[in-house]
C-alpha cells in the first residue's frame, strides 16, 4: 500500500496540466475551509448547506485521480509491464489516501463545530452522513469512470442528486440534537465504510483494467492528443 502510494505520488508530476490541477485543488481547498469556518461559526443557521465540506473533499480527490490517469494514456505506460499495477493497485492507494485525509479533516472540522455548539449535533451529523455518502459515490465513480465514462457519469449524476435529496429528506431529520455520542459513532462507521470501499475500488479496477481508457474521461486538451 505504502509503496503503491509513493509510486502514485511520483507519477503525478508527469500528469497533463499539473499547474492548472494544483490551482483548481488549492481553490477547492480554500472554499472548503471557508465552508468549514461558516459551519463552525454558526452550524445551526448554516443548516443543511448546498456545499458541506465533504463536497470539497470529493472534488479535491477527483482532481488528483484525473491527474494520475492523464499519465496512463501515454504509449510508454500502455506498453509497460507495469500497466496493470498502474491502473489497479496504484490508483487505489492514491485514491484511498486522498479520501482518508479529506475525511479525517472533515471529522476534525465537524468535531470542533460540535464542541463549540453541542446542541447542533443533529445538523452536524447530517453533514457527516452526506460526506460519507459523497465519498462512497466518488470512490466507486473514479474506479470505473476512466473506462466506462458515459455510463458511470450518468449513474453518478443520478446518484448525487438522490444523495442530496436524501440529505434534505425526512429520514435524516430524525437525527436528534444534543450530546456527542451519535457524531463519533457515525465518524467511526464512516471510516469503516471507506476501508470497505477501498477494497471495492480495487476490485472494480481489477475487473476493468483490460478495457481501453475512455477518451472522454480526459481533459479537453489531452483528448486532442489521443
Amino acid at each position: 500500500m505504502i509503496r503503491n502510494l509513493k509510486t502514485g505520488l511520483k507519477i503525478l508530476k508527469y500528469g497533463h496540466g499539473v499547474k492548472s490541477t494544483v490551482i483548481y485543488t488549492v481553490i477547492v481547498v480554500i472554499l472548503g475551509v471557508v465552508s468549514a469556518i461558516i459551519d463552525i461559526a454558526n452550524p445551526v443557521k448554516s443548516g443543511a448547506s448546498f456545499l458541506p465540506i465533504g463536497y470539497f473533499v470529493m472534488l479535491a480527490s477527483l482532481f488528483l485521480i484525473q491527474l494520475f490517469y492523464s499519465v496512463n494514456v501515454a504509449g510508454i505506460v500502455q506498453a509497460s509491464p507495469l500497466k496493470k499495477k498502474l491502473q489497479t493497485s496504484v490508483p487505489t492507494a492514491l485514491n484511498v489516501a486522498a479520501i482518508l485525509c479529506g475525511y479525517l479533516a472533515t471529522v476534525l472540522t465537524e468535531g470542533i463545530a460540535l464542541a463549540i455548539t453541542p446542541e447542533a449535533e443533529g445538523h452536524i451529523c447530517r453533514q457527516l452522513v452526506f460526506t460519507i455518502l459523497l465519498l462512497v459515490i466518488i470512490m466507486v465513480y473514479t474506479a470505473a469512470a476512466y473506462k466506462l465514462f458515459f455510463l458511470i457519469t450518468i449513474m453518478f449524476v443520478m446518484t448525487f442528486f438522490w444523495c442530496y435529496q436524501f440529505m434534505n429528506g425526512s429520514l435524516l431529520e430524525e437525527i436528534p440534537d444534543g450530546g456527542k455520542g451519535m457524531f463519533w459513532l457515525l465518524a467511526a462507521a464512516g471510516l469503516g465504510i471507506i476501508i470497505i470501499c477501498s477494497f471495492l475500488y480495487y476490485l472494480i479496477t481489477l475487473a476493468l483494467y483490460k478495457l481501453p481508457l475512455s477518451k472522454m474521461a480526459q481533459a479537453g486538451a489531452l483528448r486532442k492528443e489521443m
